[in-house]
């Protein structure tokens, strides 16, 4: 339960910072958290296959799906006028990465990509 505590107010502090450097926050479920000028990640103890079906949930449950590639563990799709890139890949049998990133017109949208992978976690944990 503190575990799963932690990790939401470490995923909620992402809302508070972006920038252009690397931002890495606190150990999570299985690591950390990173966030970058247009993407966020973070590791998460489920299957790969769990975070692929609750990724797509998340961006048909938002907006919309353009393309997808379960094999590679992709999802690509537009949410709020945001192009948003979901990469799912799995560290061990039992942990899984998910990086997503948000560009709207061409320019980095972290609020979007921070609110997607915000909402991934809580369905996750």
């Amino acid at each position: 339960m503190l575990r799963n505590i932690f990790t939401v107010i470490s995923i909620s502090l992402l809302l508070l910072f972006s920038g252009c450097a690397p931002l890495i926050l606190g150990a999570g479920a299985a690591g950390g958290y990173l966030a970058s000028a247009d993407s966020v990640e973070a590791s998460f103890d489920v299957t790969r296959d769990e975070a692929y079906k609750i990724s797509r949930k998340i961006i048909l449950d938002k907006g919309e799906i353009l393309e997808e590639d379960e094999q590679a563990g992709f999802i690509n799709g537009y949410v709020v006028n945001t192009n948003v890139k979901i990469y799912i890949e799995e560290t061990t049998p039992s942990t899984t990465k998910v990086r997503v990133s948000g560009r709207r017109f061409l320019t980095p949208d972290i609020s979007t990509a921070q609110n997607i992978l915000m909402t991934i976690s809580k369905q996750l944990l």
